[in-house]
């Protein structure tokens, strides 16, 4: 089962996306955002989904994302961004700071 939620926040919006599926093992959580990080190498996964997600987040449109799971509980993707992204450099990447994952 997949909820998504949305909500306004001061100066932006807050998308909540949470399943109760599998969940994601603890020592798995502080690396899902890394680029080629999977726990299915070799069965189909290139461990650049969530890396891809973080980069657009944060950078592009200036937000953050965290992530709760807990193994056999599922997991909720919480994602705030602001409702003017902000504007790019000449090198076409948003001048923003590194969020916490």
């Amino acid at each position: 089962k997949i909820i998504i939620s949305t909500q306004q926040i001061e100066d932006g919006v807050q998308i909540e996306v949470s399943d109760n599926g599998n969940g994601i093992a603890s020592g798995d959580l502080s690396h899902i955002f890394d680029p080629f990080f999977t726990t299915k190498l070799g069965d189909g996964g290139n461990g650049l989904g969530l890396h891809i997600v973080h980069n657009i987040v944060t950078a592009a449109l200036g937000g953050t994302i965290d992530v709760e799971s807990e193994v056999g509980e599922g997991t909720k993707f919480v994602v705030k961004i602001p409702l003017i992204a902000p504007k790019d450099n000449e090198d076409g990447l948003a001048n923003v700071t590194n969020s916490t994952k």
